[in-house]
């Protein structure tokens, strides 16, 4: 049942989706930080539109990709003051979980996801937007069908915006070439376009991932190694990570280092953004086969003699 950690790559590891991963994040300045007073002013004003980005527990972790939209989310910010909000469901889980959120229906989405969620109040209800695939595509309809034009501040900011989704995407469009060619098996090729593309972007945390996952995949296992250490230095308790290192330090015959990052994994609260839901089946795996080294030495030279 575990013969597959005699060899395993990143790519075993579940990696999120990283197709929207392609900036790195930015704090709030112009965008609206939503709490229980922010939610209650909302309310009170049920004739004006506002629009949301809600970011689910985990998200603003990676391999989440809630961070990465905060740049462009600030360019729209500038365009209609006062009127763009965003939530951190994993700094107000009450607002976000349960029959007391905001948008109830949504509560297990709100809970754990790698993706954010864009809301609009309109008309005194709130509505998730399912539409758009791109911010040009969320922009445009934030625009035309709901904030109105009395709202929006004139001069360069408009187009301010529309550069900043127009960067975004092209920035993606590297991340899904990248991917797109790990898919095909072209891992050499891969890593070539992404070791690139992170030393142009070195604080794009989902692109040092994806880099590691290319090199990890053509059997570079050392420069995975050093490649995702970087990724550590910024997010140092987040469980995704350290279970990557663990994968790692495993294909490089070092399981005692692998025990010491799957601990660490495990001491990471599971109610909190940094834990990894995904991964715990194979990190089980995992140290059930490090701790079990020598039987599996045993089976594996058994079968060579064959």
């Amino acid at each position: 049942r575990k013969q597959y950690l005699c060899k395993m790559t990143l790519i075993h590891f579940l990696l999120y989706p990283l197709l929207l991963a392609a900036a790195a994040g930015v704090p709030d300045k112009l965008v609206r930080y939503l709490d229980d007073n922010g939610l209650a002013e909302i309310k009170a004003s049920p004739s004006t539109p506002v629009v949301i980005k809600v970011d689910p527990i985990g998200c603003e972790r990676a391999p989440g990709t809630c961070k990465p939209l905060n740049t462009f989310w600030e360019t729209v910010a500038a365009v209609y003051p006062g009127r763009v909000w965003r939530l951190s469901c994993a700094e107000q889980q009450k607002l976000c979980q349960g029959q007391a959120a905001f948008d109830p229906s949504a509560s297990k989405k709100l809970s754990r996801g790698r993706e954010p969620m864009f809301y609009f109040w309109v008309d005194g209800e709130f509505e998730l937007y399912t539409d758009a695939s791109t911010p040009e595509d969320l922009i445009d309809h934030i625009q035309e069908d709901i904030l109105p034009k009395s709202a929006r501040k004139g001069g360069k900011h408009i187009t301010s915006a529309f550069d900043a989704a127009d960067k975004y995407s092209h920035r993606r469009a590297t991340i899904m070439k990248g991917e797109s060619m790990m898919v095909q098996g072209r891992f050499k090729d891969a890593f070539a376009i992404l070791s690139e593309y992170i030393d142009k972007y070195p604080d794009h945390i989902n692109g040092i991932l994806m880099a590691a996952t290319a090199a990890s995949s053509n059997e570079q296992h050392e420069i995975a190694l050093s490649i995702n250490e970087r990724a550590l230095k910024q997010e140092p308790s987040n469980a995704h990570l350290l279970g990557r290192q663990a994968v790692l330090m495993r294909n490089l015959g070092r399981c005692g280092d692998a025990m010491r990052y799957i601990k660490q994994f495990y001491d990471v609260d599971s109610e909190s953004q940094d834990f990894d839901w995904d991964n715990t089946d194979i990190i089980e795996d995992l140290k059930e086969y490090c701790q079990n080294q020598p039987i599996y030495r045993s089976i594996n030279t058994e079968h060579s003699e064959l």
